[in-house]
C-alpha cells in the first residue's frame, strides 16, 4: 500500500462504508473487543480513505466509541482504489472474523464473482465457469472451492434458515447436511424446519437422517417425527444406534460374505433380537 500515513483521528469524523460486505455487527463481539481495548488500546490501526470513509476496521471504529475513545488511530490510504480492489480488501479482512453472518458471507462472494465476470444466477454459480470462478476467488480469499460453493447455496435458502443462520451460524454445517436431500425438496424443508427448530443435535445427526431418509422412504414420517435434542440420552443413543444397524443392514452385499461372516452375522443378529424382544414387551406394557 503506498502513499500511507498513520493519525488520531476524531470518531465523529469517521465515516462507516455503506458498500462494505459485513451488514451485521453483533453487540456481544463489539463489546468484548471494547473491553479488550480498554486494557490493551487499539492495536490494529482502522484503514479510512482521504474521504475518512472507512475501508477496513468498522469493528474496531466501533468498539473503539464504546469504550470511551474520543481519536482512534488510523493509516489514511491515499491510494486510488478500483471497487474491485477495495471490495475484495474488506471481504479478505471479514474473513479473518468468524462472526460474519452466513448471508453477508455469500452475498459478498456473489458480488466478488459478479465483478470478475462470473455470471452467478439465484441458484448459485451458473453452470458455464463454475470451476474457474471458484478456483479464482478461493485463491483470492484463501478459501477452498467448496467451502464458497456451500456458502452461495445459503442464497436459495428460504428466509426462515437465513433467520436461523443469522442467531446460529455454527448451524451451517447442519444446513449443508441437508443438501444431501436435494433431489427430495419436500423433505429437505421439513429437515430444514427441524434445524431451525433445533432438534439435531450435531451436523452428524442430519448427516444419519438424510441418509436414512434417501436409503429409506418408508421410514419418512418416523424418522422426522424425533426431535433429537429433547430426547433422553439413553434413548438417543438407542434411537441413533438402530439407525446405525438398519443403515449396516441395508448395504449388506451378501455375496461377497463368506461361511464364516455369514455365521458371525447371523449369531450376532440372533443376540440383538433375543435383546430386543423382552425391551419390547416391556414398553408396549408401558404404553
Amino acid at each position: 500500500m503506498q502513499n500511507k500515513s498513520v493519525e488520531w483521528v476524531d470518531v465523529n469524523s469517521i465515516k462507516p462504508d455503506i458498500n462494505q460486505p459485513r451488514t451485521v455487527f453483533k453487540e456481544e463481539i463489539i463489546q468484548k473487543m471494547a473491553e479488550s481495548i480498554k486494557v490493551e488500546g487499539v492495536i490494529n490501526p482502522v484503514e479510512i480513505d482521504p474521504q475518512n470513509i472507512i475501508i477496513t476496521g468498522e469493528q474496531r471504529w466501533r468498539a473503539a466509541i464504546l469504550a470511551g475513545y474520543s481519536k482512534v488511530p488510523v493509516i489514511i490510504n491515499k491510494d486510488s482504489l478500483t471497487e474491485f480492489t477495495r471490495f475484495r480488501r474488506q471481504v479478505i479482512e471479514n474473513e479473518h472474523h468468524s462472526d460474519m453472518t452466513p448471508e453477508d458471507k455469500a452475498r459478498a462472494y456473489k458480488k466478488l464473482l459478479e465483478m470478475k465476470g462470473y455470471k452467478v444466477s439465484g441458484e448459485g454459480l451458473a453452470s458455464q465457469g463454475v470451476d474457474n470462478g471458484l478456483r479464482w476467488l478461493a485463491r483470492e480469499i484463501g478459501s477452498t472451492k467448496d467451502t464458497i460453493r456451500m456458502y452461495l447455496n445459503v442464497l436459495d435458502k428460504p428466509r426462515f434458515v437465513l433467520e436461523d443462520l443469522r442467531k446460529n451460524p455454527k448451524k451451517m454445517w447442519q444446513y449443508q447436511e441437508a443438501e444431501k436431500l436435494e433431489k427430495k425438496p419436500e423433505i429437505r424443508k421439513r429437515v430444514e424446519e427441524k434445524i431451525a427448530a433445533g432438534d439435531y443435535k450435531a451436523s452428524r445427526d442430519v448427516r444419519k437422517e438424510a441418509f436414512l431418509l434417501i436409503r429409506r422412504p418408508d421410514l419418512i414420517e418416523k424418522v422426522l417425527r424425533r426431535k433429537q435434542s429433547q430426547e433422553n440420552g439413553d434413548v438417543n443413543a438407542v434411537l441413533n444406534r438402530s439407525l446405525d444397524l438398519i443403515l449396516a443392514i441395508d448395504r449388506l452385499n451378501y455375496e461377497t460374505l463368506s461361511r464364516e461372516d455369514l455365521i458371525v452375522l447371523y449369531d450376532q443378529l440372533l443376540f440383538v433380537r433375543q435383546k430386543l424382544a423382552p425391551t419390547l414387551g416391556k414398553i408396549k406394557k408401558m404404553l
